[in-house]
């Protein structure tokens, strides 16, 4: 009985021992017909990949970890989506069936496309692509051996595509959610120069300040908003004839990872504008309408704001103008207000409160002001004590050098600010004077 039982272990050992063997010789046979697939890379890393198809001729090329795919000698960032696909499937290239023959209806010759790709062990695979079969779910394929097949459809769905399918559709190689900092360049030279410590952004050319946040918001959502309309046909225009050789315009934009892309901006075409977003041949088109760089000025950016506080958090205003005074005192929690103790509307407050803390700079003058007689004196009391102030003096007809509470003085606003104010302060008092 136990000599039986040995036998019968020693027999499934056997089995055993020869289903492996089987395995083993299945998975390394270089036989399409065993191993179910037309090439076996063996986890060598692939390198580089040529195409040629109805389109053209591209050649793929791993740089630095990074896919370039190039043609007619130019260089483009690729698709990293369809890319990733196209190594997926020659990774894994399976087959369902070897076939005794080939016969033209499989169109493999001419075929629909060669490919040929290299490991970086210096392994050469190449194959071409023919015909789908009637239900489409299979396509014939042949190797250098001449070995003809079937192998599904999606294995080599990726190898058909133009210049336009196998480059990249993303604008931006930096992380456009996260930046921080925006450089825009006018004629060559640096115009305008943003930086962000993660919640605010601040000017930092042509000097330092604020940035206006609603003012830099909108730039940032332009930048998101911006897609690809297309790409040029370099055989039919040249860089100088989309107006690359100098750019009119460029953005230099790093990301939180301190990743960096330049940008530059050239001629339109129809609707569309010409731009390069990295090496010399990466140009692609943008809609036109989306492109607005009228913000990005330091008019526009600059935030100087002397006497910004919350409405609620204010207990009295202090304005000198023209020798007058004018003292207006506010509770808003009871939606009080008076003005040299004479109680008004609490709107009319509030309406004289929105032109106050619009007294902001317009612009930066590093001379500073040299006269200090002021025009008007502003004050603003907090609830809890603190104090904010600001001096106004003349700079010249249009503007007023503004004088801050820690003795700044070289920003300066447009006088219709102030002017402004004082209509609304005459129409709540009543003091056509002010």
């Amino acid at each position: 009985m136990m000599l039986k039982k040995h036998k019968k272990l020693v027999v499934l050992v056997m089995v055993l021992i020869a289903l492996i063997a089987v395995y083993i010789a299945v998975s390394t046979s270089k036989d399409p017909g065993l191993s179910g697939k037309l090439f076996s890379l063996g986890g060598q890393q692939i390198e580089h990949i040529e195409i040629k198809n109805q389109y053209g001729e591209y050649a793929f090329d791993l740089d630095g970890g990074a896919w370039i795919v190039s043609e007619n000698e130019q260089q483009y960032r690729t698709n990293m989506e369809k890319m990733n696909l196209m190594l997926n499937s020659l990774n894994d290239f399976t087959i369902t069936r070897v076939l005794d023959q080939e016969i033209g209806l499989y169109g493999l010759e001419p075929p629909a496309a060669a490919v040929k790709l290299k490991t970086g062990q210096g392994t050469e695979y190449s194959f071409v692509v023919g015909n789908t079969t009637v239900s489409s779910g299979s396509a014939y394929v042949k190797n250098v051996e001449g070995i003809v097949a079937l192998t599904p459809s999606a294995n080599v769905a990726q190898f058909d595509g133009s210049l336009a399918a196998y480059r990249d559709k993303n604008v931006f190689t930096v992380d456009s959610e996260n930046l921080q900092q925006v450089a825009y360049y006018k004629d060559g030279e640096l115009s305008v120069s943003l930086v962000s410590d993660g919640t605010n952004w601040y000017l930092n050319y042509p000097y330092e300040a604020p940035a206006r946040s609603v003012v830099t918001n909108e730039i940032l959502e332009m930048l998101k908003g911006w897609t690809i309309a297309g790409f040029p046909d370099r055989e039919q225009v040249s860089a100088s004839e989309m107006g690359l050789e100098r750019a009119g315009e460029a953005l230099i934009l790093v990301d939180a990872s301190g990743n960096q892309q330049t940008l530059e901006f050239g001629g339109t075409s129809g609707s569309a504008t010409f731009v390069r977003t990295g090496g010399e041949d990466d140009i692609v088109m943008l809609y036109t309408a989306d492109i607005d760089f009228s913000q990005l000025t330091t008019q526009s950016l600059l935030f100087i704001s002397p006497l910004r506080a919350n409405i609620d958090a204010i207990n009295s205003i202090e304005m000198k103008i023209g020798g007058k005074d004018y003292i207006f005192e506010v509770n808003s929690g009871a939606k009080t207000a008076s003005v040299n103790g004479r109680l008004i509307d609490y709107d009319d407050f509030v309406s004289v409160y929105y032109k106050y803390v619009l007294l902001l700079a317009d612009g930066r003058d590093e001379a500073g002001a040299k006269e200090m007689g002021a025009v008007a004196q502003m004050k603003t009391t907090l609830m809890d004590g603190q104090q904010l102030s600001l001096s106004i003096v003349p700079r010249d007809e249009q503007t007023y050098f503004m004088i801050l509470s820690d003795g700044t003085s070289v920003y300066y606003m447009d006088r219709e600010r102030l002017d402004a104010l004082l209509e609304r302060v005459a129409a709540v008092t009543g003091d056509t004077s002010a």
